[in-house]
């Protein structure tokens, strides 16, 4: 995807290139958009950051999850409450 390649230029790490490009490919066609990441890696950050940076992604929400490998039982009440007001 040509938008991702110009946004990360050679970062490849924790899949963040294809990553990008699948928000970036689907961000017009979506009402809005979900991210989950591992609490312990940094490429979500990183994205995350890319993302807060470019004026193009003001438009639609997007809510990003993090997960440790524990069960929040918080994490439903958000993604029902984050499609309830899509």
């Amino acid at each position: 995807h040509m938008e991702a390649n110009k946004k990360l230029n050679l970062f490849s790490g924790g899949y963040g290139r294809y990553r990008l490009a699948k928000t970036l490919s689907v961000y017009d066609k979506a009402d809005g958009i979900l991210t989950v990441s591992s609490m312990y890696e940094n490429t979500g950050v990183i994205l995350k950051i890319l993302r807060n940076g470019g004026a193009e992604y003001n438009s639609k929400p997007i809510m990003d999850l993090e997960f440790d490998g524990e069960k929040a039982t918080n994490t439903s009440l958000k993604v029902e409450t984050f499609l309830h007001y899509l």
